[in-house]
């Protein structure tokens, strides 16, 4: 248990709580991300929609048709620490740079836009290059955690970057 350290946290009954926080964390977040020796991990979510259009190369029924969908995209963005607002990150600023990216998609024919010319553009591509897109564009100490990617009301598929397994 060395290392660690005491600090108070204001509850907001009115009462403080004692916990113990590591003397070296990972990075200095703004606010501490430290509640009873475990980091808190702070997730915001946006959602957008696009429509497009595309077929998938080589499969074997009516997907490899010309067809559109309407897609909805969740993007979610995680971090250890809030900011001097006591946030993780604006949502404004995330919906510009998820905007950004889903305006290329937007009344597309998936199949001639990069990536999608070379890959198969599957609800788990266009997560996949929804998440890539966004790589290192997030602010500081913010990182894209998951992209789910709709195809309908009931079908989705998400991309984890960097091969988290998924929370059972």
């Amino acid at each position: 248990m060395g290392g660690l350290t005491s600090r108070e946290f204001p509850s907001y009954n009115g009462l403080s709580r004692r916990v113990r926080r590591s003397s070296a964390p990972r990075f200095k977040p703004a606010y501490s991300s430290a509640w009873n020796g475990r980091f808190i991990v702070y997730e915001v979510a946006v959602e957008m929609a696009f429509a497009a259009a595309h077929n998938l190369r080589g499969y074997e029924g009516e997907c490899e048709k010309l067809h559109g969908h309407n897609y909805r995209v969740q993007v979610v963005l995680a971090g250890e620490g809030l900011n001097g607002l006591e946030m993780l990150v604006d949502f404004r600023e995330v919906k510009d740079l998820v905007g950004e990216v889903v305006d290329r998609l937007d009344h597309g024919y998936l199949n001639e836009l990069a990536p999608f010319d070379e890959v198969n553009p599957s609800a788990e591509q266009v997560a996949r290059h929804i998440a890539d897109a966004l790589n290192g564009r997030a602010p500081g100490g913010v990182r894209v955690q998951r992209v789910t990617c709709w195809e309908s009301e009931k079908c989705a598929a998400t991309y984890i970057p960097g091969g988290a397994s998924p929370e059972r």
